[in-house]
């Protein structure tokens, strides 16, 4: 389900399909993830490989990173076509 909001949007689904977009995803209830658009997804791309995190490239412009425990979750990052966002 998608929910459209003044500052951004809310994608709620099922948490096999988050685990298989985001490679894990938390028991409900629980926030999978957040997912931010950026210009060049290249150097979050980077800046994620030299801090170690672990980096899925699920298509073209769009990744997925596992983030640490301690701030739990991921994120899903890519361009705003990517990420399926209207222009």
């Amino acid at each position: 389900m998608h929910l459209q909001a003044s500052r951004g949007h809310v994608l709620i689904g099922k948490r096999e399909d988050w685990a298989a977009l985001l490679g894990d995803a938390p028991a409900a209830p629980a926030l999978a993830g957040y997912a931010l658009e950026c210009r060049d997804p290249a150097i979050l791309v980077s800046r994620c490989r030299l801090l170690g995190l672990a980096l899925r490239q699920i298509r073209e412009n769009l990744y997925a990173v596992s983030l640490p425990a301690a701030l739990g979750g991921a994120w899903l990052f890519g361009t705003r076509q990517a990420l399926g966002l209207p222009r």
